[in-house]
């Protein structure tokens, strides 16, 4: 339905625009929506494609993340931190504030960062990949 209210809106403009002697040929509008869509799917073709190799290169980077994430986890003691509040909560409430940096003095952070990189990586390629599929599904149509 969209894309015909697109199309409709474009004729109006093209005709108004054309001279009086083209607005009434039909196989030049054709023309110019055939290369239109043409370019739509060239497009889709680029995004799918660049899409693939993000997806492909974010799958790679995944697991040497998680490894990452995984050894500076057990090298900084920061999971003994988060396991703390559950054993003892009266010495978390009292001395909270020191708690607290001490979370995030002990924070991975390159490991987080890495992780989550990687991560929204896979999400964006995922993405971009399903917007030139489904582009590619309305121009064949």
């Amino acid at each position: 339905m969209r894309q015909r209210r697109n199309r409709h809106r474009i004729i109006r403009v093209i005709k108004r625009n054309l001279p009086e002697r083209e607005k009434h040929d039909t196989g030049f509008l054709n023309a110019l929506f055939l290369r239109i869509n043409k370019e739509r799917q060239k497009r889709a073709r680029v995004r799918f494609t660049c899409g693939a190799a993000v997806f492909l290169s974010s799958v790679t980077a995944f697991l040497p993340a998680v490894n990452l994430l995984r050894a500076e986890l057990a090298a900084s003691g920061f999971m003994e931190y988060i396991r703390l509040p559950f054993s003892d909560t009266r010495l978390i409430a009292a001395y909270w504030h020191e708690f607290m940096i001490l979370l995030l003095e002990s924070m991975p952070v390159l490991g987080m960062t890495a992780f989550f990189a990687a991560i929204f990586a896979l999400i964006f390629s995922i993405g971009q990949m399903a917007k030139a599929n489904a582009v590619r599904k309305v121009e064949s149509l």
